[in-house]
C-alpha cells in the first residue's frame, strides 16, 4: 500500500510543480491577496456550508419523527412563492400537511407522501438507480442556472472545439438561432463504472456519499469573477448550498489534489420544478475554476486518472 501511494504522487509530482508555479505567480499579482480575502469572506458567509460529511438523503415522509428542516423557514417561504400554501407546517410544529407543491404523477402512484424541502436524516440513499434518475433530472435543472450565473460574472464554459477550449457564454448566448449554443461542452453524468470505483474504493460501498453524479464547472479570467459567480450562487433562492471546499484558499494543503485548486461547491437545486420532480434533496457538485488551472488540467487529467487508479481512490 505504502509503494502504491508512493507510486502514485510521483506519477503527478511535475504536475504537481506546474500547479504550484500557477498558485506563487498568482500571489504574486497586485490585489491578489484582497481578492482572495474577499472570497474567503464571502465563502464564510454561507448559512448552509457545514464542515460534517455530506451525504445524499431522502425526503421525509409524514409522520416520521425524525423527519427535519434543513432550510431554514426564512428561505422556506421563499422558495413556495408560487406554490400552494403549505402554512400548516411551521417551526416546532407537525410536519404533516395537506397541501404542498404538485407532485409529479408517478410519484403519486407508487404511493410516496413525502414531504418537500424535509430530508429524513436517517434515511440515506442506497439505491444507485434513484441516484442517476435524481441526478439525471438534477442536472438538466443546474445547467439554467450555470447559464445565469455565467452571465452575470462573465464565466466561461469549456467547447467541443479543439483550437477553442473555452467561450464566453455571454458571447454564445444570444446565438441560439446559428447553432452557436452547441459549443459549449455540457458535462455529463458520472460514468457508472467510474461511480462503481468510487463508492467501493473511498466509501466502502455507500453510495450515499457520492455527490458529483450531477456535476460542472465555470471557468473564469480573474479572482474578481469568481468571487461574483459565488455570491451569485449563494443568493440565488433556486439553490441550497451544503458544503464549500476553498482549495483557492492560502491555508489549504494542495498536495491533497497533486497541487489543483479551484472552489469546490456542493448544492441542490430546491426550486418549483425540482421540488415537483422529487429531486430537490439531489446533492450536485459545481466546480469554480480559475482559466490558468482548467488548461493545465485539461493536460494533465490523464496522468491525475492513473495516479488515482494506483492509489486506489
Amino acid at each position: 500500500r505504502f509503494k502504491a501511494k508512493w507510486q502514485s504522487k510521483k506519477l503527478t509530482r511535475d504536475d504537481k510543480l506546474r500547479y504550484d508555479g500557477v498558485w506563487a505567480s498568482l500571489l504574486e499579482r497586485e490585489g491578489s491577496a484582497e481578492a482572495l480575502a474577499d472570497l474567503a469572506c464571502a465563502i464564510g458567509t454561507i448559512e448552509g456550508s457545514s464542515k460534517q460529511a455530506v451525504r445524499q438523503l431522502n425526503r421525509s415522509r409524514y409522520g416520521q419523527s425524525n423527519s427535519g428542516w434543513d432550510i431554514p423557514h426564512s428561505r422556506r417561504s421563499r422558495l413556495r412563492s408560487g406554490v400552494a400554501s403549505m402554512s400548516a407546517v411551521s417551526e416546532g410544529s407537525s410536519l404533516e400537511a395537506s397541501e404542498g407543491p404538485p407532485v409529479h404523477p408517478l410519484l403519486k402512484d407508487l404511493a410516496l407522501n413525502t414531504i418537500p424541502l424535509s430530508r429524513d436524516l436517517r434515511s440515506p440513499v442506497t439505491s444507485c438507480n434513484q441516484l442517476y434518475c435524481q441526478a439525471a433530472i438534477a442536472n438538466l435543472l443546474l445547467r439554467d442556472r450555470l447559464k445565469e450565473w455565467a452571465s452575470v460574472s462573465q464565466g466561461l464554459f469549456r467547447t467541443h472545439h479543439e483550437g477553442t477550449r473555452f467561450v464566453r457564454w455571454n458571447e454564445v448566448k444570444h446565438s441560439e438561432e446559428s447553432g452557436a449554443l452547441e459549443v459549449v461542452k455540457w458535462a455529463n453524468l458520472k460514468r457508472h463504472n467510474r461511480m462503481i470505483e468510487k463508492m467501493l474504493r473511498s466509501y466502502n460501498d455507500d453510495c450515499s456519499f457520492l455527490l458529483d453524479i450531477a456535476r460542472a464547472n465555470v471557468v473564469f479570467e480573474s479572482l474578481a469573477d469568481l468571487t461574483v459567480c459565488f455570491r451569485a450562487i449563494s443568493g440565488d433562492d433556486n439553490v441550497w448550498v451544503e458544503k464549500v471546499t476553498n482549495r483557492l484558499s492560502p491555508d489549504y494543503r494542495s498536495d491533497q489534489t497533486a497541487g489543483y485548486r479551484d472552489v469546490c461547491i456542493r448544492l441542490r437545486i430546491v426550486n418549483y420544478q425540482a421540488q415537483s420532480l422529487g429531486a430537490e434533496s439531489h446533492i450536485c457538485e459545481v466546480q469554480l475554476i480559475l482559466k490558468e488551472y482548467a488548461e493545465l488540467c485539461a493536460n494533465t487529467h490523464r496522468r491525475w486518472v492513473r495516479s488515482r487508479n494506483i492509489g486506489g481512490t
